[in-house]
């Protein structure tokens, strides 16, 4: 980024941009964090849009840091659903892309598979004992050699 902020003569806007995932996460966040039941309906939920992970980094640090300043569970209870959705909208996104990946890779077998299913196994060699097992009352015989008292 580095470099290519240094073609740029309006280094605030561009800084601005790469900040936003940034500055949205932590403003929902805060708004939050001050909500309580009487104004409950001005929750701001998080968006799929969002850097869910940072997002979720930075509501952790606001709620462990509350805690260490001793605020009370029932003053933090909208700054952990904002957490607990973040979290749920990242393991969601997470099992829709390994389902698709899922349902890609079987669609890409079936158009190899030829109509029908597998393919027939080829026939051993010429010559080669055929392992079967037919159960005729019979005791197992070993194979490929005479049977026992047979010479």
């Amino acid at each position: 980024y580095v470099l290519k902020l240094l073609d740029f003569p309006d280094l605030k806007s561009v800084t601005s941009l790469l900040e936003a995932s940034l500055d949205v996460a932590m403003k929902m966040i805060e708004h939050n964090s001050e909500l309580t039941d009487k104004t409950a309906e001005k929750y701001m939920p998080p968006e799929p849009e969002m850097n869910l992970d940072l997002t979720v980094k930075l509501a952790q640090a606001y709620y462990l840091r509350a805690k260490l300043r001793n605020a009370k569970e029932k003053d933090l209870k909208y700054l952990l659903k904002f957490l607990k959705q973040a979290r749920h909208m990242i393991k969601d996104a997470a099992q829709k892309m390994q389902q698709e990946e899922m349902t890609a890779q079987a669609a890409a077998q079936a158009s190899v598979m030829p109509p029908g299913g597998a393919p027939p196994m080829a026939p051993g060699p010429a010559g080669a004992p055929v392992d079967v097992q037919v159960n005729n009352n019979m005791p197992p015989q070993p194979m490929g050699g005479a049977m026992p008292g047979m010479v």
